[in-house]
């Protein structure tokens, strides 16, 4: 019985030794966060907020791509726009599964509304540098016409020389 008594105290105390170590480091105390955020969130909503950053990751590939072929990359400003969007989007989106958690914990409608609506603006952006890259495809190029706006600001052109450059297949300058 005492050998048992002492080794559950060493373990109390290896235990504890443990936290301390995971603790007394920035990176202890980020993974221990992000834990708890995992499960006070719940699986769908963690889920939901993988996807949002997924579509992130997704836009950042295609502007990279993008920018390549308008030979104007600058990694530093593309890890920097991808950082303040992860930032900003998971930050409305923590938002809204409080205000959601605190209504009814089972709810979900809004926070996959809000996932819905911050993919979708990613997904806005994901077309304009494919129809950079790829005029002709077809999918987004029924698209077009919409997208005229987003393509003008990441091509820095006007507007109206868009359908030009997109009529005449020829290479944006």
């Amino acid at each position: 019985m005492n050998d048992l008594l002492r080794l559950l105290i060493k373990t109390f105390e290896n235990v504890g030794v443990k936290i301390l170590a995971a603790f007394s480091s920035v990176g202890g105390w980020l993974i221990s966060l992000t834990i708890f955020i995992s499960t006070y969130f719940g699986e769908a909503r963690t889920n939901m907020g993988y996807i949002i950053l997924a579509a992130i990751c997704f836009d950042l590939g295609w502007g990279i791509a993008s920018s390549m072929k308008r030979k104007q990359f600058v990694l530093s400003q593309c890890i920097t726009k991808s950082a303040m969007k992860i930032a900003i989007y998971l930050s409305i989106f923590t938002m809204i599964c409080l205000s959601e958690k605190g209504l009814n914990e089972d709810w979900y409608i809004s926070s996959r509304v809000g996932c819905a609506i911050l993919c979708a603006a990613e997904l806005w952006s994901v077309c304009g540098h494919i129809l950079i890259l790829s005029p002709n495809t077809p999918v987004v190029r029924l698209l077009s016409k919409y997208l005229q706006g987003e393509i003008s600001r990441k091509l820095g052109i006007e507007e109206s020389k868009i359908e030009e450059i997109m009529n005449n297949k020829e290479e944006p300058k």
